[in-house]
């Protein structure tokens, strides 16, 4: 058994982080804090590079024969509401929509990356 150097919780050899505070473990003074702070820049970060990628993906959206790109309301519906003829959209719209959440999900990967890197230059810092 240890005790966690920041908070004084006693912790099993076998933990890497404390599970109070996360700071590192039973490791040496040398290594650096970066519990709290990575989770909310982790969390800004993936919710703005979501948010851009949706964006990203809404323009990259592909255009249709004679009507152009599909207006947001029948990509976030994936064409559930056209009726008549505008049912020939409903593929278009299904693409527009995929494209848009793969562009939502690489922009949150892009997020959680930019914010590892962020936080562990910042901890890295005198």
């Amino acid at each position: 058994m240890c005790n966690c150097k920041a908070c004084e919780t006693e912790l099993k050899p076998s933990y890497s982080y404390c599970i109070n505070c996360g700071y590192p473990a039973c490791q040496s003074k040398s290594t650096e804090y970066i519990g709290n702070a990575f989770s909310s820049y982790n969390m800004t970060a993936v919710l703005f590079g979501c948010l851009l990628g949706a964006f990203v993906g809404f323009l990259a959206r592909p255009s249709v024969m004679l009507v152009g790109q599909l207006p947001l309301d029948v990509v976030l519906t994936r064409g559930a509401m056209l009726t008549g003829l505008g049912r020939l959209l409903i593929p278009a719209a299904r693409q527009s929509f995929n494209i848009m959440l793969s562009c939502s999900i690489l922009g949150a990967v892009g997020g959680c990356v930019l914010s590892k890197v962020l936080v562990q230059k910042h901890a890295s810092k005198p």
